[in-house]
């Protein structure tokens, strides 16, 4: 493997769970694609494949160095990249946006990363993307608290076997504290 990481037969369960429970909520029965919502989709399947190889490649540069450090030349260049796809916008357009435009900077953008890098820097790379998918429960959480969406059947026993996945992962592990991190790290992108 990538990280020189034997899989855990308890890992592997806890994906099969969690990957029930992610199937479960977003419920692939009433997903309807239209044209204009497959190339969102693709790009969506896209994001999280570069996701998920980020987070293993993190999870590598964090055994060499500090995840402050980790977490800085990501966002450098990300702020580098970006700038050439805000150039169109007018100057009004942002300014007019700055307060939600700091909010996502600062808490969902650099908290959130920084608790996320600290938590991949002191558990087993394997089980990072199966903590992380606590973010689809706090999601829907935040939709239900926040938004005012219904809670439905498929969201909650989704919700209980992603839990499930994740408390088979983390069960008796030294490091609860850090694997806590990194599932409320994702918390701030609400």
């Amino acid at each position: 493997m990538f990280l020189h990481e034997k899989i855990e037969k308890r890992t592997l369960v806890a994906i099969v769970f969690s990957f029930i429970g992610v199937l479960i909520v977003s419920d692939p029965a009433q997903i309807k694609i239209n044209p204009q919502q497959f190339y969102g989709s693709l790009f969506a399947l896209l994001g999280g494949f570069f996701y998920s190889a980020m987070a293993i490649s993190s999870k590598s540069l964090t055994q060499k160095t500090t995840p402050l450090y980790a977490a800085f030349w990501q966002y450098f260049i990300i702020i580098i990249l970006s700038f050439v796809f805000s150039l169109p916008n007018r100057p009004a357009l942002i300014f007019n946006n700055i307060v939600p435009l700091l909010y996502l900077g600062w808490a969902a953008g650099g908290l959130a990363f920084l608790l996320y890098m600290k938590g991949i820097a002191k558990v087993k790379g394997q089980i990072i993307q199966v903590i992380t998918m606590l973010e689809i429960v706090i999601g829907s959480l935040s939709g239900i608290i926040l938004l005012g969406e219904k809670l439905n059947l498929p969201t909650i026993i989704g919700g209980i076997f992603i839990l499930f996945g994740i408390f088979i992962v983390s069960a008796k592990r030294e490091n609860n504290f850090f694997v806590i991190l990194i599932g409320i790290g994702p918390m701030f992108t609400g």
